[in-house]
């Protein structure tokens, strides 16, 4: 009768040793997979596990997202990332939430950090644009003053010279010069830088729409 017993307990540490599992990382000695840099960050950091056991460990989301398109097809056991509030933790990255924000940096520049809840994601957005201090509609005033100073400015400019008797060709002149600085070098400048960051910035994905932020 012992003999069953012993083949059963012998079938169960093999079956259990050949079950993919997560490993610990070892900050400041394990090197980031993708970048190769050394973990260090306790916040940030993530891991894979594939079907077959092997593990991939990283120093940012970003760079377990990116491998993970380089490596389409490949199945995994396990798709882990640190819970912001809690490092050294690692959470399934498919029920975590994502906030990315420029008061948050992440190691290789996604500004990305992921959360155990959706409450606790949303709760660290408002934190972070409260130290942040300028939010969207500070920015935007900003730089709607800087036209108006520039509106004002040319006004005056037209009205001077009508007085002095230029005629409508410089007028039209002035105002088409106007109308380039107002739409080039002001709007689509300031739109421009920020279209990168300021549109993503506070945001808040699952895991499914920040792979598609992080790969585009």
């Amino acid at each position: 009768m012992k003999y069953p017993v012993a083949l059963s307990l012998l079938v169960l540490s093999v079956v259990f040793a050949c079950t993919p599992s997560p490993q610990e990382i070892h900050y400041g000695e394990d090197a980031c997979h993708s970048c190769l840099m050394t973990i260090v960050d306790e916040r940030h950091a993530a891991e894979l596990v594939t079907s077959k056991g092997k593990v991939f460990k990283f120093d940012a989301i970003e760079c377990m997202v990116r491998h993970m398109k380089e490596a389409k097809g490949q199945e995994y056991a396990h798709v882990l990332v640190c819970d912001y509030e809690h490092p050294r933790t690692l959470i399934d990255a498919d029920v975590a939430t994502y906030l990315i924000s420029p008061s948050i940096p992440s190691p290789m520049g996604a500004f990305l950090s992921a959360f155990s809840t959706r409450e606790a994601a949303t709760m660290m957005q408002k934190s972070a644009k409260e130290r942040e201090g300028v939010g969207e509609d500070d920015v935007t005033t900003k730089y709607a003053k800087k036209r108006e100073g520039i509106i004002e400015e040319d006004v005056t400019t037209r009205n001077t010279k009508e007085r002095e008797g230029v005629g409508d060709d410089v007028t039209t002149k002035n105002t088409k010069e106007h109308e380039g600085i107002i739409e080039d070098d002001v709007t689509t400048k300031y739109a421009k830088e920020r279209e990168g960051i300021i549109e993503k910035d506070g945001q808040i994905y699952d895991w499914k729409s920040i792979q598609q932020v992080i790969n585009q």
